[in-house]
């Protein structure tokens, strides 16, 4: 049951996200995934790195420079960006929460 949840703050996922069980982790990713896809019209044309970019701050539990530091942004964005894009996403969340 994903609705206990619902109310964490994305700061308290990576936490909530380590005690649950392998199903339940899969459950919460796709929603979360689902929700963010739902605001397309809301998000920059790099909406598919910016979903990567918040699910490895929030679930891989990377620092913003060490996302900007992966083989795939290095060079690309820098760690202001990485900010930036979590920040938008965890906006989005709340504004899509159920």
């Amino acid at each position: 049951n994903l609705t206990k949840y619902a109310d964490l703050d994305t700061r308290e996922i990576n936490q909530a996200f380590t005690n649950m069980e392998y199903d339940t982790r899969c459950q919460l990713y796709e929603f979360v995934v689902q929700k963010l896809r739902a605001s397309r019209h809301k998000l920059p044309k790099n909406f598919e790195r910016d979903i990567n970019i918040y699910m490895l701050y929030v679930w891989g539990d990377f620092d913003n420079d060490m996302i900007a530091a992966q083989p795939c942004y290095r060079n690309r964005i820098t760690p202001k960006v990485v900010y930036n894009v979590i920040h938008r996403m965890r906006n989005l969340l709340r504004e899509n929460a159920l």
